[in-house]
């Protein structure tokens, strides 16, 4: 074989730059005769028995291999379908699937075998079937991967929340570019965090009790950063001028602060001093400026009374 090899015709197709970069040593065989085939065909249909003909493979290993690839974020899968693009979802949008489907796909992923198990641990209770449907839906519609799907599951299932909360959730994540474990896994630590911010802001407004309103949770996420002696002194502010709590009326205060660049209470308290001490500055400026007159008068008085007297005038003492 000679040393040079060339390339020849114009047919072309591309190939995710991902593939090569990260999945060319370890993807099967299989899976990289499916994806060439996929990308070859892309504005094609094709039925599972086309795919079986087309590259000697048994349902059971082209399903493999689709996983993988899905696994990988080559591939996605939406209501039944694959897709070379995420496919767009709303939070409204639910996909059904039927319990034969869930079961089917269960057997042929070990990976969602183990997220239905540990759902039903974290939910502590038996999964109904539109709680199977929605949980299929987090990783073959939404396009979560099943561990990112499973911390999902376990941090938001451990407040209460409903699994179609749950669902609206994954669709967020996936606008925001959540896709992979480790994202996940960060977003979690960042929903902590905000979750800490906001309890220690309750607690400094004496909220207890009762759940946040929307409106609460939205400005203590904002307010999240600011120093807490800030946020006491425009809760203060807030009952003065108001004679209540008024979290709106509070806002509008600390954005003036911070965009003032105070930074805490004691900021605040100098910036208001300043103008009192300019005061008392400028009314010694006028005192000791009428005081001067008064001496220049004193003087020029004092100077006439010297000059006369040094005339011999009459009016003096010194004469008689």
């Amino acid at each position: 074989m000679e040393n040079t090899v060339i390339f020849e015709g114009n047919e072309t197709f591309q190939v995710p730059c991902a593939v090569v970069d990260h999945h060319l040593q370890k993807a099967p065989e299989g899976a990289l005769k499916l994806l060439l085939f996929l990308l070859r065909n892309g504005t094609r249909a094709f039925l599972l028995e086309d795919l079986k003909t087309a590259l000697a493979l048994s349902e059971e290993e082209i399903e493999k291999y689709f996983s993988f690839w899905i696994k990988a974020g080559v591939l996605f899968r939406a209501g039944g379908r694959y897709y070379l693009e995420r496919p767009k979802v709303s939070t409204s949008d639910v996909m059904r699937y039927s319990a034969d489907s869930v079961s089917q796909r269960m057997q042929n992923d070990d990976g969602l075998k183990f997220l239905y198990e540990k759902a039903e641990e974290v939910l502590k209770k038996p999964l109904t079937a539109e709680d199977s449907s929605l949980i299929l839906s987090l990783t073959d519609w939404i396009g979560l991967p099943a561990e990112a799907a499973l911390l999902l599951i376990e941090y938001y299932g451990s407040e209460g929340k409903s699994l179609r909360a749950i669902h609206k959730i994954a669709v967020e994540w996936i606008e925001k570019g959540i896709t992979s474990y480790e994202l996940a896994e960060q977003e979690i630590e960042q929903a902590n965090l905000r979750k800490q911010a906001s309890a220690k802001i309750a607690k400094l407004l004496g909220i207890s009790g009762r759940a946040l309103t929307a409106a609460e949770k939205r400005l203590f996420d904002k307010w999240k950063d600011l120093d807490l002696s800030l946020i006491a002194e425009a809760y203060e502010r807030s009952v003065q001028n108001t004679g209540k709590y008024a979290y709106n009326y509070m806002d509008k205060i600390l954005d003036a602060w911070v965009g003032a660049g105070y930074r805490t209470a004691e900021d605040v308290a100098t910036s208001e001093e300043k103008p009192k001490t300019a005061g008392k500055q400028k009314n010694r400026r006028k005192t000791a400026k009428k005081v001067t007159i008064d001496k220049d008068a004193v003087s020029s008085i004092e100077w006439e009374i010297l000059s006369h007297a040094g005339n011999g005038s009459s009016g003096s003492p010194d004469a008689s």
